[in-house]
């Protein structure tokens, strides 16, 4: 069970707002008839005599909701206002006082919906920091708009005397504002769990045992400090019980509360015969503790959403990110692949052309062989981007890594020997022995003595490797006096398809780094002393070198 979730619906103003059908407005408004005269006669018992004021109107709270809704549910306000008098306040007014001041009432209650809905975008379908900056706006400052005009009606009317008139005004304000204060966000939390079904879900009984919990235990707070006028002080202790629920449930699961807290300290108030000023104490500590925990409470469910909505963009990202480089790599491996298979073509249609002509057979042996080379071509190509994306288990063994660096080494020759390049190897006299994958370490060391080599026949001649030892394992270095690494990449080197050659794929640094990291080793580079680029790559060394040299 969450109470943090938000769904922000987007108000447009400025757009017309449809028409409610028929049906739905007479069902709403029966609700609305049904509920105001329950929370009416629930309340009543606080209302000060003859005016139908008291000192928490929920039922207010109950008609800023259905003008939200839709400003035509205005009359069924005024009218459900009107039958509240004549059925259970009484006022001692004529039916012109009351239907004047009722009017006035259900023009304030219309004009703090319309400031809610439109202005503050309170939105009962979202639980979020900017409903709770709305109602702090908006409900204390048309409560006192709207109480000035209906108390200024009834004083107007004779309805209670001029010395009477601050003492109603500041109930009316007073239960006005704890109403809508506690009714609209209980509403939203509502309408968010019943939106999300959480009570359908099994991991909800915790969290709703825990919140039960701690709330019936507020409640006896709330009955001790109400059950003697002297000992308000005892009602603080209930704060941090709101301010728990807040930070752990968010606002919804402290609005819930909250509503809770304020029906046990009206039971609480009316169990114990509490006078109308002491009532109007508690319900000011009721506000204050409102506030304080829908604060909290509003800030944790927007950080969460925030952190949720963040990681939503990360995963959108790494998705974005994931067919961005496989276009790169269809683009790339089509690309190199058609080099390849282009000349394969031709040297096998080369072939046949002279079998045909009954040319001599080592021309169509030659054509036959430079083709097989270009198939062993493109499959090595297929190969490094699979290893590339797979990476593959490793199959680890015992090896001396100068073992490696000496096939490498052998392998290269003639390659750095047809580009003129001078390719040196510094052996170690000291063996270092390494627990490695073999070839997945050859494919390593190979693309950076692969990647020196062409370095250096672009603007030097001299390719160095050198095996070192380091604290606890091994690196073999590669140097070359070649351009360096251009700085427009240096930053991306190790990123895949990131490469200043004409014909390469940008794969073999990122398959190095990525090999290096499966061994628990690095790699890294550095500028050469003079010109140049020197790359590393370190391994851990996990056997000891006396038992390897006797082996």
């Amino acid at each position: 069970m969450t109470f943090t979730t938000a769904e922000r619906a987007s108000v447009q103003p400025d757009q017309p707002r449809p028409s409610i059908p028929l049906a739905e407005y007479g069902g709403l408004a029966a609700l609305y008839l049904v509920a105001h005269f329950a929370l009416n006669l629930v309340t009543d018992a606080h209302a000060i005599r003859g005016t139908g004021i008291t000192l928490w109107s929920p039922d207010n709270g109950l008609s800023v909701i259905l003008i939200m809704r839709s400003a035509a549910f205005a009359p069924i306000v005024f009218l459900a206002q009107v039958l509240e008098d004549l059925f259970i306040a009484s006022p001692h007014a004529g039916y012109a006082t009351i239907l004047a001041s009722e009017a006035t009432l259900a023009f304030g209650y219309t004009l703090i919906a319309i400031a809610l809905r439109d202005f503050g975008r309170f939105d009962l379908r979202s639980v979020s920091y900017n409903n709770l900056l709305a109602l702090v706006a908006v409900v204390p400052a048309g409560a006192a708009i709207t109480g000035l005009l209906y108390c200024g009606s009834l004083l107007a009317a004779g309805a209670f005397g001029a010395n009477s008139f601050l003492n109603a005004f500041m109930s009316f304000w007073i239960g006005d504002t704890s109403g809508m204060g506690v009714t609209l966000p209980a509403a939203a939390a509502l309408y968010d769990i019943y939106k999300h079904a959480r009570w359908r879900r099994r991991e909800a009984i915790g969290p709703f045992v825990a919140v039960a919990a701690i709330c019936l235990m507020a409640g006896v707070l709330i009955f001790a400090s109400v059950a003697d006028p002297q000992h308000k002080y005892m009602f603080n202790t209930v704060f941090p019980a709101i301010f728990f629920i807040a930070a752990k449930y968010g606002f919804s699961g402290v609005s819930l509360a909250l509503l809770f807290m304020q029906v046990t300290l009206v039971v609480a108030v009316g169990y114990h015969n509490v006078g109308d000023a002491d009532f109007s104490v508690y319900q000011l500590l009721m506000f204050m503790l409102a506030v304080s925990g829908q604060s909290l409470g509003a800030a944790i469910s927007d950080a969460r959403t925030a952190q949720r909505l963040a990681g939503q963009q990360r995963a959108e990202l790494d998705r974005v990110a994931t067919r961005a480089t496989t276009g790169a790599m269809a683009v790339a491996m089509a690309h190199e692949i058609s080099q390849p298979l282009a000349a394969l073509n031709n040297y096998v249609h080369s072939a046949r052309r002279l079998l045909d002509a009954g040319k001599p057979e080592t021309l169509t042996r030659q054509a036959l062989l430079r083709a097989e080379s270009e198939a062993a071509r493109a499959r090595q190509i297929i190969e490094r981007i699979r290893d590339f994306v797979a990476g593959g288990d490793l199959q680890r063994e015992t090896i001396d890594l100068r073992e490696i660096v000496d096939k490498i080494f052998r392998l290269n020759g003639d390659v750095a020997a047809a580009l003129s390049v001078d390719l040196a190897w510094e052996r170690a006299d000291r063996a270092c022995v390494v627990e490695v994958d073999r070839i997945a370490i050859e494919q390593a060391v190979n693309n950076l003595v692969a990647n020196a080599i062409d370095a250096a026949a672009e603007g030097g001649r001299h390719v160095w490797i050198r095996l070192s030892r380091h604290p606890g394992g091994c690196a073999v270095s590669v140097h070359d006096d070649g351009p360096g690494v251009d700085p427009e990449i240096a930053d991306r080197l190790f990123e895949a398809f990131e490469t200043t050659k004409a014909k390469g794929m940008g794969l073999g640094l990122p398959l190095t780094m990525q090999i290096a990291r499966k061994h628990e080793g690095r790699i890294f580079w550095r500028a050469g002393d003079g010109a140049g680029a020197v790359f590393v790559l370190e391994l851990l060394q996990r056997e000891s070198e006396g038992s390897h040299d006797q082996a």
